[in-house]
């Protein structure tokens, strides 16, 4: 297996989506690259421009955050998963969410999910919204903020 076959190897799973250097090079030797030619393949990638943890965490989270309405802790967790280095995904994270209103948004997802639930008594309804939210990365404050605000709208709708 040559250098450049890894190097084209590379270039196929970025052009079906980005990867962090770390599932890039997981990958490449799972595939049974030599480390040598996976690390000259990654240098290569880096050098063009074409393989940043940066950009791929940015990309990550706003994807996260848009489509899955995950909360801060939630992404920041994948991005560590993917090898992100801890302050990348730190900084990430806080620049993506510095401008939002996360109580709000949290509201809007326990709303979403609540209508789901909405026969549930009012006790179980709480514990069950309160475990969604944490488990999609809102913190212990902001999604007990979020259900009294959510339950204060259904509740009175009832």
């Amino acid at each position: 297996m040559s250098h450049r076959t890894a190097y084209q190897d590379a270039l196929k799973m970025l052009a079906a989506r980005s990867h962090s250097i770390y599932e890039l090079k997981a990958k490449l030797l799972r595939r049974e690259w030599p480390a040598a030619d996976v690390q000259a393949a990654v240098e290569r990638l880096q050098d063009q421009g074409l393989l940043d943890d940066r950009e791929f965490a940015v990309q990550w989270a706003e994807q996260r955050s848009r489509l899955k309405r995950y909360g801060p802790e939630r992404i920041k967790l994948e991005l560590l998963s993917k090898g992100i280095d801890r302050r990348i995904a730190e900084t990430v994270v806080d620049e993506l969410f510095s401008g939002l209103d996360i109580r709000s948004r949290a509201a809007e997802v326990a709303r979403q999910a609540a209508t789901r639930w909405r026969n549930m008594e009012e006790t179980a309804l709480r514990k069950r919204l309160l475990n969604f939210l944490l488990r999609r990365g809102y913190s212990r404050e902001e999604s007990q903020r979020a259900i009294e605000t959510c339950l204060t709208d259904i509740f009175s709708d009832r």
